[in-house]
Parts: C-alpha cells; sequence; structure tokens
C-alpha cells in the first residue's frame, strides 16, 4: 500500500472515530438532562413562583416512562410547568411518550403548552393530524395562537396560617409534611371550643374545594408539653418519653419539638396515664 492510500486511510479512521465520537456523545446527553435555575425579578405582586420550563424532548424518555424526568421535577414543587413546544417528531406518527408525559405532569402542576415547529409540522404535514387534540386532551392548557391569565394564590403554609389567624384561631403543633408539587400537607391542633372558627376558616381558604383530599377533623386529644432548658445539651430525651408511652401503650398521634420543649399529643382519655409514665421517666 502507498503512502498516499496510508494517508487516505488514515484520514478516513480519523473521520470515522470522529463522528463515532458526536454519535457517542448524542447518545450519552440523549440519556441524560440538566437543570438549570433562573431568578426573574417581575413588578407584579407575586412571591416565589416557580415555572419548570421544557422544550425541545423530541420523543426521547428519561427512565422508563419518563420516571427520572417525572420525580425530578415533583422535586422541583413548581407552581406551574410551561411547554415551550417540539416534544414530538414531526415525521413520527406515534407521539404516545408525549402524552404519557403530560398525563403525570398535570397531576403535578397546571400545564401550559405551546406548539412548537415540530408539532405544526406533525399536524399539518406528517399525518398526525389529531395530535393538537390529543395533547389538550391530556388536561393541559393548550395556547395555541391564544393567552391565558392566571391567578396565583400560592400554597403555602403561610398563607393558610394567616387565613386561620384572621378568623381567630390559635393553632399549635404545626406540622408540614414535604411538598409534593404544588400539594402540601399539613397539621395543626387547636382548642375544642375553636372548632366553629376552624370550619368558617376551612371555607374562606377554599380547603373544602380546592384541596385533593378533604380536611381531616378529628377531637378528643390531649396535649402534654415537657420543657427543660437542660434539652438544649441532652441527648435521647424524645427518645426516652416515646419509649416509655410505647411501653404502656400509649399512642402518641403527633409530636413537635424544640430545643427547649417536646409537646406529644395523645387520646384524651389517655392523658392522666401519659402524665404519670412521663413523671416517672423522667423522675420528676
Amino acid at each position: 500500500m502507498g503512502k498516499m492510500s496510508k494517508k487516505i486511510l488514515a484520514g478516513l479512521l480519523a473521520v470515522v472515530l470522529v463522528l463515532g465520537g458526536i454519535l457517542l456523545y448524542n447518545l450519552q446527553m440523549n440519556k441524560s438532562f440538566i437543570t438549570t435555575f433562573y431568578s426573574v425579578t417581575v413588578d407584579k405582586p407575586v412571591e416565589d413562583l416557580r415555572i419548570v420550563l421544557l422544550s425541545d424532548l423530541h420523543l426521547h424518555e428519561y427512565g422508563e416512562d419518563n420516571a427520572d424526568l417525572v420525580r425530578k421535577i415533583q422535586n422541583l414543587a413548581p407552581d406551574l410547568i410551561a411547554v415551550a413546544g417540539d416534544m414530538n417528531i414531526d415525521t413520527d406518527t406515534d407521539y404516545h411518550v408525549v402524552l404519557d408525559l403530560m398525563h403525570q405532569l398535570v397531576d403535578i402542576a397546571p400545564v401550559y403548552y405551546a406548539p412548537g415547529n415540530h408539532e405544526w409540522g406533525g399536524r399539518y404535514a406528517g399525518g398526525s393530524d389529531a395530535l393538537f387534540d390529543d395533547i389538550q386532551a391530556t388536561g393541559v392548557h393548550w395556547l395555541n395562537g391564544n393567552y391565558e391569565d392566571v391567578e396565583f394564590k400560592g400554597n403555602s403554609l403561610a398563607r393558610y396560617l394567616q387565613i386561620f389567624a384572621d378568623n381567630g384561631v390559635v393553632v399549635d403543633m404545626i406540622s408540614q409534611s414535604a411538598p409534593h408539587g404544588t400539594t402540601i400537607d399539613f397539621s395543626f391542633t387547636a382548642a375544642g371550643s375553636d372548632l366553629p372558627l376552624v370550619m368558617k376558616a376551612i371555607s374562606a381558604a377554599n380547603l373544602d374545594k380546592d384541596a385533593k383530599a378533604s380536611p381531616l377533623i378529628s377531637v378528643g386529644y390531649s396535649k402534654l408539653n415537657l420543657f427543660g432548658e437542660d434539652m438544649v445539651t441532652s441527648c435521647g430525651v424524645a427518645a426516652r418519653a416515646l419509649n416509655a408511652l410505647a411501653m404502656a401503650g400509649i399512642e402518641v398521634l403527633l409530636i413537635t419539638t424544640s430545643d427547649l420543649d417536646i409537646s406529644l399529643l395523645v387520646h384524651a382519655e389517655n392523658e392522666d396515664a401519659a402524665y404519670e409514665t412521663l413523671k416517672k421517666a423522667y423522675e420528676l
């Protein structure tokens, strides 16, 4: 083989290696995604509005049934999700990946979907005649040459607690779980005599209409409070209380703690027994 032939062969191999590297890079990039955060200041009375923006996925899936992507979006707890189009491929009439993803996203937050050139191409040139209707049927807000005004109230715990305060409810033992999308779960205790005010506040906050689950209200509980300045530097104080009550067969329904105190919620009929059990456990 002549020198010229060897140079040509080496050049072809180099081109093949470069193309192969680009292909592997693209394949790897299509298997993962990154999250970029932007903070935007607007002249509107809106605080802490979080928007997740998606675009140009082109039928790619991240995890089975997009589980990795959906989980990430859930953890971001958006107030709304904006889809800026090109979620499909205009020449591919099988766009179930887009529909499946939208079905999952609308359960996390309101989804506002504006079609891109691939949606338009698929609908009018690619044979996907029902594409627009199918996407809209998933429950998204379809923005095709139109716009919608969005009233953002926010689902923060502070907002709801302020409504209860405005209605004269003194709350105690507040507990909130980790947010799930735009949904938050929280509980609190209040005096039994405030039950009418609690019901009024629930109606004012639209919790009896907007909540995905009806508020659960129950009565017949007592709170016991342990207080001590030494708690700041002591280990196992809560563990001792819970273990003592468990050994006595007393159920603890809710516990809240701070540096200086522990509050325990028990059934009212167990109040005296719980009190005596804790006195014995701490040698009071």
